[in-house]
């Protein structure tokens, strides 16, 4: 289970890093030990299994949209069989049995062509990114809505980039307000005349609360476009485009979870390791007072410390690998 800020306040890092806990600059330390600390390696809690919801893009596309807090994706499991997982421009061939697997895949299903089965490759790769999880629809250009699950966010503002109804370039920045009668605040581009075919970019203030995006026809019709969590400013989701994968709503995948600054008491902190951590912490300091050599044996230290947790939970015993090389069908050879 991840620490809070106000776990970590209470631990080793607030002892030790001669900072008062109720500086601002507290926060920021620690949060700049978690980012680095999550760059060196993919350590304990910082990978993590999930499901993730598959969507229809508008070309009619099966995707995956990594929500907030979600970095990549390493491995997806198509029905209780593993997929291929490539970035968009190339595959990479495995060296255990050749070439073999490039031909006959890892998805054992079929589907027919043409008169004659053929075996279907399960294959997911990234598309680039997007500022939101689910995008308007072109032919159907809308206003966007912004609301805030706290009144304490009445005066942010939400700038929206994107194409508008003729495939322009267009901007609007919504300021959230509390209009009579609400209690929540909200803003949206009617005001402005500002209607979306395409949102490319969001760039939001730091809030209280959650805000939430809608398409708006101005008619009392919404449709959910994504929520932003309080400490996100610049939105941006990795997409994975699938293909040769069997239908279904969630997927199961293996991914690596990206760094999310912890803001209030409440938050979590990725790096769940007090002890590396503190180390992490005092080697900034040191960094930023010039002791290089000391800070770079601190980070040693912190990483060290880490690959200990990760070694208890997932101890060398555990791990067996069987090669069943004599196993394997037979085929005509390729050269």
């Amino acid at each position: 289970m991840l620490l809070t800020l106000g776990q970590v306040k209470t631990g080793p890092v607030g002892r030790s890093c001669g900072i008062a806990t109720t500086d601002p600059n507290f926060a920021a330390i620690v949060n700049d030990a978690t980012r680095q600390l999550m760059n060196r390696g993919s350590f304990f809690a910082c990978v993590q299994p999930m499901y993730l919801p598959v969507v229809v893009s508008n070309q009619g596309h099966e995707e995956l949209i990594c929500p907030s807090g979600v970095e990549s994706i390493l491995a997806i499991n198509n029905r209780h069989t593993p997929a291929r997982v490539r970035d968009y421009w190339y595959r990479y061939v495995p060296w255990d049995d050749g070439f073999y697997h490039c031909f006959d895949g890892f998805e054992d299903s079929f589907i027919r062509e043409g008169g004659r089965w053929r075996r279907r490759h399960a294959v997911a790769y990234g598309i680039g990114s997007v500022p939101c999880t689910w995008q308007i629809n072109p032919a159907n250009p809308m206003y966007v809505r912004a609301t805030s699950s706290s009144a304490n966010d009445s005066g942010i503002n939400i700038s929206i980039f994107g194409l508008d109804q003729n495939g322009q370039p267009v901007q609007a920045v919504l300021t959230l307000a509390i209009p009579p009668g609400q209690t929540y605040p909200m803003a949206s581009s009617v005001s402005d005349g500002v209607q979306f075919s395409q949102i490319q970019r969001v760039v939001k203030d730091l809030s209280n609360g959650y805000v939430t995006l809608q398409q708006d026809d101005n008619n009392g019709n919404l449709i959910p476009i994504s929520v932003y969590a309080p400490s996100e400013q610049t939105p941006d989701y990795t997409v994975m485009r699938l293909e040769g994968f069997h239908h279904q709503p969630m997927l199961a995948v293996i991914a690596v979870l990206s760094f999310i600054p912890a803001l209030a008491d409440t938050d979590n902190v990725m790096i769940e390791n007090q002890d590396a951590l503190r180390d992490m912490v005092l080697s900034i300091r040191r960094k930023e007072a010039g002791d290089t050599e000391g800070a770079a044996m601190l980070e040693s230290a912190a990483v060290h410390e880490l690959n200990l947790e990760l070694d208890k939970h997932f101890p060398d015993e555990q791990f067996v690998v069987d090669y069943f090389k004599n196993s394997l069908p037979k085929r005509r050879r390729l050269f």
